[in-house]
């Protein structure tokens, strides 16, 4: 009974004080949860501070009752996943917390933080290459649970301002944020706050002495940080506002221990409290020091790792060649199509063509060797399938006609002399033409360089000479799976029948140049190459297979295929934005036409 008298009396005093003044409250028994990112380590405009900013940030927080989320140095991706948890966590209601240290730029009056390995060239690739701020605002609306606070120490100096239509100073203040929403920045709009010279910059310094005071409502912090960095530096850090209630960090009456540079901390009470902390600081720094060795031997194994890995693909590379020249052995001898002789611009094949190389055309190395009549001629050129090929025709008076060559002169088997490189056998002299007109059609004399006109229905016999478009197929050179490599410089996929470049173009490249580098491609004597589209690309892909490319990514596709780089372009665009396919992870992926170069790679359908 005495017992519940007491606590009931005990009760009734706290209830009062409450009433008195509700700062008084003992502890804060709401969930607080923070995300906390630093980013420094940019190719372009490294940052010193922000690293150290962000840690002794999640430190204090944690201190101070957060549940914490601490990324170091992150990319794009990984501040994506972590604004879109931090958001999800905040559902279940409480205090939130983002604060982020490092580069940030204003573009339209839009905020982007910016993170690490952003391919940034001009200024429409902020959009698509670093994190909108207002994203954290709509995480926190969406949440709806009630207060939340934003710092952002990210108005150092654009490092791609000169790259910049309108390179705009510093941060824009929003326009609006969500109910219940405190937001921080350390500086004013469109100026530049300091990277600091210490181990913080000086708005982070002067958060971190003021956070922790007991009793302090948020205003009354960001006061007091305004005030000492103005002081200190001449930079105004500034602040929006939506909180309909005063927020304590620390309530009047508890104790948080940390170390300070604040004269007003160092009484004697504190000294135990700072040698606790400086206890607990020597052995995190002892962990830390653990984790670094975990992180070097951990770091030393992935090189064993790859070592290992470019070994096996060396060998894996020497049992292929092994396994393609056993095929080859056991292979029943074939005809190739090398080249036999060569008169100017003419050169023949073993497999009786004849190419004309000023023309790009291909020609029996004879013609049929007696005479019939055009139509016959006609349908003789057609069902034609010398060299293996299966598209040849009738050639018109103008072909024949650029054969005809005065200066060169060989007896034909019917007696009299032809006037042509004598690579081409004629059995006689007269050889039929593919023009009609009306019921005449045409002829071509070589004996005397004369075109003539006959009526069909006389039915006059004379010889034809099949012609083709297009160069000879060159000799295999080694084979993997579904791949044949040609001497080239093609690979013919076999499963779909398209022809690919032996190699990309080697360098980086805009998608625009991408596109007319493989529309000019000429490998292998083709004309008609092309950019291919993105599930061409998909379709090479192939995650059983490993080779190291020339920029050091590891990309999965055969190796007769050489890629320079990890990512080709392809023909599928949206606005201003074109796909590339990852050859690194079988990843279709988005960028601007105009932002990071990338490789091209040709492509052309069939044989």
């Amino acid at each position: 009974m005495q017992t519940m008298l007491h606590i009931s009396k005990s009760l009734l005093i706290l209830f009062i004080l409450a009433l008195i003044n509700p700062s008084w409250l003992p502890a804060a028994t709401e969930q607080r949860i923070a995300l906390v990112i630093g980013n420094g380590a940019y190719s372009s405009g490294p940052l010193k501070n922000p690293i150290n900013d962000a840690t002794d940030m999640a430190a204090m927080l944690k201190k101070l009752g957060f549940t914490v989320t601490l990324k170091k140095d992150a990319k794009l991706r990984e501040m994506d996943e972590a604004i879109e948890a931090f958001g999800n966590s905040l559902k279940r209601g409480g205090v939130g917390l983002f604060y982020y240290a490092g580069h940030g730029v204003q573009v339209n009056g839009i905020n982007y933080l910016l993170p690490i390995g952003a391919r940034i060239n001009k200024e429409a690739d902020v959009k698509y290459e670093a994190v909108d701020a207002n994203k954290i605002l709509d995480e926190m609306a969406s949440a709806n649970n009630g207060l939340n606070i934003v710092m952002l120490d990210a108005c150092r100096d654009n490092p791609f301002a000169r790259s910049f239509r309108n390179a705009a100073r510093g941060l824009a203040i929003v326009s609006s944020a969500p109910s219940g929403t405190f937001v921080s920045y350390s500086t004013s709009p469109g100026n530049v706050a300091r990277d600091g010279e210490g181990r913080n910059s000086p708005y982070t310094q002067a958060v971190l002495e003021n956070i922790a005071k007991p009793g302090l409502s948020i205003n009354n912090v960001f006061m007091n940080v305004r005030s000492k960095v103005k002081r200190e530096t001449g930079q105004i850090p500034w602040e929006l506002s939506s909180l309909e209630i005063d927020f304590y960090f620390v309530i009047q009456g508890s104790r948080v221990n940390i170390i300070t540079n604040d004269p007003s901390y160092s009484t004697k009470s504190d000294l135990k409290t700072e040698a606790d902390e400086l206890a607990r600081q020597k052995a995190a720094l002892e962990r830390e020091k653990q984790e670094m060795a975990r992180e070097k031997q951990e770091m030393e194994r992935q090189k064993a790792l790859d070592a290992e890995r470019e070994q096996l693909a060396a060998e894996r590379r020497k049992l292929e060649a092994e396994r393609q020249q056993l095929a080859m052995a056991k292979r029943p001898s074939q005809p190739t199509t090398g080249e036999t002789a060569r008169d100017g611009r003419f050169i023949a094949y073993s497999n009786g063509t004849v190419l004309d190389t000023s023309t790009g055309l291909m020609w029996a190395a004879k013609d049929n060797g007696s005479n019939i009549n055009w139509a016959n001629a006609k349908s003789y050129c057609e069902n034609y399938r010398g060299g293996g090929y299966t598209n040849w025709r009738m050639p018109t008076q103008g072909e024949l006609a650029g054969l005809y060559n005065a200066a060169k002169t060989y007896k034909s088997e019917c007696g009299n002399n032809a006037h042509l490189a004598e690579l081409i056998r004629l059995t006689c002299t007269t050889a039929w033409a593919s023009e009609t007109r009306g019921s005449d059609v045409a002829v071509f004399g070589f004996h005397n360089g004369v075109r003539a006109w006959h009526p069909q229905s006389l039915d006059i016999d004379y010889r034809t000479l099949p012609v083709r478009s297009g160069q000879p197929t060159t000799g295999e050179i080694a084979r993997d799976g579904r791949f044949i490599a040609y001497n080239n410089g093609t690979v013919l996929d076999t499963n779909t029948n398209l022809m690919w470049a032996a190699k990309d173009n080697g360098s980086n490249i805009y998608w625009p140049d991408a596109k007319s580098y493989c529309e000019n491609y000429r490998g292998g004597g083709y004309t008609d190459w092309r950019m291919p589209t993105q599930d061409e690309l998909a379709g090479l892909y192939d995650r059983s297979k490993s080779y190291k490319s020339d920029c050091g990514h590891y990309v999965g596709l055969t190796e007769l295929i050489h890629l320079t780089c990890n990512a080709p372009w392809s023909t599928t665009t949206r606005g201003d934005q074109a796909v590339y396919f990852g050859f690194d992870g079988g990843n279709k992926r988005w960028s601007g036409q105009f932002g990071g170069g990338l490789r091209a790679l040709p492509v052309r359908s069939g044989k």
